[in-house]
């Protein structure tokens, strides 16, 4: 009935539950019962443009269901200055900036910085610098914001995020970076979170809501059933999977029921053996392991990245595919230089064509006119048709504008010259709706990596 950021959203069917492992009658039931309830569900985060993991507070009054929520990484991310700046109080400054120093035996991505905003010294960081390429955080931070626009939007006692690309000491990659910056006793103090890791915390929540619903329907074994559904279904979100550890077979697939009672392949293309990963996951309890499977939404073999829970004797799984998750970030940084620079700016930036073409592209659209306003690649490239040409083939622009003008994004498969191999191939293209412009970005078929070239 109505909706803070994204108008659209008044008089649609609500979302909120179709993620969060609770029914629509249940939830109702409990609000009736206690007058408010949290919910955990995953949900598009206007300021990263992507799904992310969100914990909601929902209270009934007059009828109503009123609710408002936070997403979980930022909440984390905030965490971690605060308690930062609680044990700089405590231990006094040069302990706890030599404590903040410390370099952990594994890389975190979300690492503590603490800066001298006056001289630009990174006087603290819990991260070995040879991971993030030798540039600290600030450096960075600063190229896409002034340090006096920082002071001054710190100093009145509250902080503010920033989002910027940088290294991810985990991934090695440059990512989309977004950091929560406090001011304390003259100094900022700062920490963030990679793109990267947005995937990675929804997959962990799926494979939670996967063992809430085994335990809570474990008589007859009925859980299967509530996971595995009678016929093949497409799709792009999340689902679950479970393993019998003992037998490595699967027991429950969320998309196709074929693969129930059937030998487990995952590993089959991972370079982890199915003892290493069991050892793993009875000394740890979770593990994370990448290999190529098919992917629902594009029909295709792709790299997936999953994280595996053991539980009772078996292994919940879900994960997400890479190279989705790789064009939603690029796009979605397209989009924050549009925010910082400006219309007319950014689109010139957009529009220069690089000297070596490359597949995932960026291009910008004026839905009203069809005109491409921008795209980073030689029109000669692509045989002289412009991806939203080849798109509204295949979908109305109707369509396409209903889907995402409710604040998330849609994608859409397409056939298109590849710049690269100068064939024409499959494309899939993530689109969004920003300041009444559809941008888009996408990748072909060859683009996805054979086994033989699938990271560690």
């Amino acid at each position: 009935m109505a909706d803070g950021v994204v108008p659209a959203r008044v008089g649609q069917p609500e979302t909120i539950l179709d993620t969060s492992g609770r029914s629509v009658d249940d939830v109702p039931a409990e609000l009736r019962e206690n007058g408010r309830i949290w919910l955990t569900y995953t949900f598009h985060n206007p300021a990263t443009g992507v799904e992310q993991l969100k914990r909601t507070y929902l209270q009934l009054h007059d009828g109503l269901v009123f609710g408002s929520g936070y997403y979980i990484l930022d909440s984390q991310v905030q965490a971690v200055t605060f308690s930062s700046v609680l044990q700089y109080e405590d231990k006094g400054k040069d302990a706890a900036i030599a404590a903040f120093d410390a370099t952990p035996d594994e890389p975190l991505a979300t690492y503590l910085f603490v800066v001298d905003p006056q001289t630009g010294t990174t006087l603290a960081q819990s991260v070995n610098p040879n991971l993030i390429g030798q540039v600290a955080d600030w450096g960075a931070i600063t190229e896409v914001l002034a340090t006096q626009d920082i002071i001054d939007a710190i100093s009145r006692g509250t902080g503010t995020w920033v989002a910027y690309n940088h290294i991810n000491p985990v991934t090695s990659n440059e990512e989309t970076k977004r950091t929560w910056l406090v001011m304390h006793d003259g100094l900022i103090f700062g920490s963030g979170y990679y793109s990267s890791n947005i995937p990675e915390s929804d997959v962990i929540f799926a494979v939670s809501s996967t063992i809430r619903t085994y335990e809570s329907n474990r008589a007859d074994d009925a859980w299967i059933d509530v996971i595995t559904f009678d016929e093949p279904i497409t799709t792009d979100a999340l689902y679950p999977f479970v393993i019998n550890a003992t037998s490595w077979t699967r027991l429950a697939d969320g998309v196709v029921p074929a693969r129930v009672g059937q030998p487990e392949t995952i590993l089959d293309t991972s370079s982890r053996s199915v003892t290493d990963v069991l050892d793993e996951l009875e000394a740890r309890g979770s593990v994370w392991v990448t290999y190529t499977f098919h992917n629902p939404a594009a029909g295709v073999e792709q790299i997936k990245r999953s994280y595996l829970q053991l539980h009772d004797g078996l292994v919940f799984g879900s994960g997400y595919y890479t190279l989705d998750y790789q064009v939603q970030s690029a796009l979605q940084g397209h989009i924050l230089e549009y925010e910082r620079d400006g219309r007319t700016s950014a689109l010139a930036s957009v529009d220069i064509i690089p000297d070596e073409p490359f597949t995932t592209y960026l291009f910008v659209v004026d839905p009203q006119t069809g005109t491409t306003l921008a795209q980073n690649v030689n029109p000669n490239l692509i045989g002289q048709v412009a991806d939203w040409g080849a798109i509204t083939e295949v979908l109305a622009t109707q369509d396409i504008i209903d889907a995402i003008s409710r604040g998330t994004g849609t994608w859409v498969a397409y056939n298109h010259i590849n710049p690269v191999t100068s064939n024409e191939e499959t494309k899939r293209t993530w689109l969004v709706m920003h300041d009444g412009l559809i941008f888009g970005s996408g990748y072909y078929v060859s683009d996805i990596l054979a086994p033989a070239d699938l990271p560690p």
